[in-house]
């Protein structure tokens, strides 16, 4: 701060050097508001109001909240961590791939490639608004596979590829995807976002791909997949236009193998739909 807020500076502190955090703010109050936190991981971070540290209950409010610190920490080194998978899988329900600077030929060259049946893939593409109606003609005419815009939220079905409408992240639920409004002037749809929701609701059954792009967006959310124990990958930062999304992915440890582009395409290709099942 001045330059980031709490939320921000937090995100930016679990991702990049991992550590517990509890967060004081007057966010806490309102249950709208606390959407705010969106991505955080909640392994690492605890939201609480902010405590009054002056006066004659300063005392009392600071150990409470040194008290919590204490806990989160307690609970982190105590929390039993998933297996992590240690083969690539024959199935899945879903796969969530992520992509920014260079990801239209990227994900073109990945996409094209599918055979006449593969599990339903969202896409979490970093787009300027005014592109998106561009976007989804290019991915159609590109991939000959069928795009689903998603408006508020849709059935996830095999041989369908989905996209969140213009300015809004793509979350997925149980069997469904759904479209979220994002923030003005926020970066969308976020990778994490998708990432994060799909570790939640598909565990081992999903799988996620991070591919070129710039900054660390996607790199918490596939950690979070693998830890989950759904299947990984990150493109080989060598073989991306731009190595930022990739390399921070490989960095936190979220991929379970990294690949260049076209054997991406060939795992891909390989791997037939699961149907969904609640976890």
């Amino acid at each position: 701060m001045p330059k980031m807020d709490g939320v921000e500076t937090v995100r930016a502190l679990t991702v990049q050097h991992p550590t517990p955090v509890v967060l004081t703010s007057i966010i806490a109050r309102y249950p709208d508001h606390r959407a705010q936190l969106g991505d955080l991981d909640a392994d690492w971070v605890e939201l609480c109001e902010k405590p009054v540290l002056t006066g004659k209950d300063a005392g009392q409010n600071v150990a409470a909240l040194l008290r919590r610190a204490r806990a989160l920490v307690s609970q982190r080194q105590h929390r039993v961590a998933p297996s992590r998978p240690k083969q690539p899988p024959t199935s899945v329900s879903l796969v969530a791939i992520a992509a920014s600077t260079g990801g239209m030929p990227a994900l073109s060259s990945v996409l094209g490639q599918l055979p006449d049946s593969f599990p339903p893939i969202c896409i979490a593409q970093h787009l300027d608004a005014d592109f998106f109606d561009s976007f989804v003609r290019f991915l159609t005419q590109s991939t000959h596979r069928p795009v689903v815009v998603v408006k508020e939220c849709a059935s996830l079905e095999p041989s369908q590829i989905y996209l969140a409408q213009k300015s809004h992240h793509l979350v997925v639920r149980s069997g469904q995807v759904c479209a979220i409004a994002a923030e003005p002037g926020e970066l969308s749809p976020r990778a994490d976002r998708l990432l994060l929701s799909l570790a939640d609701y598909a565990g081992r059954d999903g799988l996620g791909i991070v591919l070129t792009g710039m900054g660390r967006d996607g790199a918490l959310g596939l950690r979070r997949l693998r830890e989950a124990g759904g299947w990984t990958i990150s493109q080989d930062p060598s073989s991306a236009l731009v190595s930022g999304m990739p390399d921070a992915a490989v960095e936190l440890g979220g991929s379970c193998e990294i690949l260049p582009l076209s054997q991406i395409a060939a795992r891909l290709s390989a791997i037939k739909w699961k149907p969904w099942s609640k976890r």
